[in-house]
């Protein structure tokens, strides 16, 4: 995603009310950045590669 579709997501995001909940479909680059811009609600990830999950769970057990 560009630059300018991160930045029209996190403008429509603040401007709803918190705390929210989202719903994001696979584990990339950027799945910190949904967790950080959603810092007061509940942010859900989906993955289709319980591998993959299982890994980046062990690299970010906080989240």
């Amino acid at each position: 995603m560009s630059y300018s579709d991160f930045k029209h997501i996190s403008d429509v995001l603040r401007k709803c009310s918190s705390p929210r909940n989202l719903l994001v479909f696979g584990l990339t680059h950027e799945t910190l950045l949904w967790k950080a811009l959603n810092s007061y609600g509940r942010t859900m990830f989906i993955d289709e590669n319980r591998y993959y999950t299982a890994y980046f769970e062990e690299l970010h057990p906080e989240n």
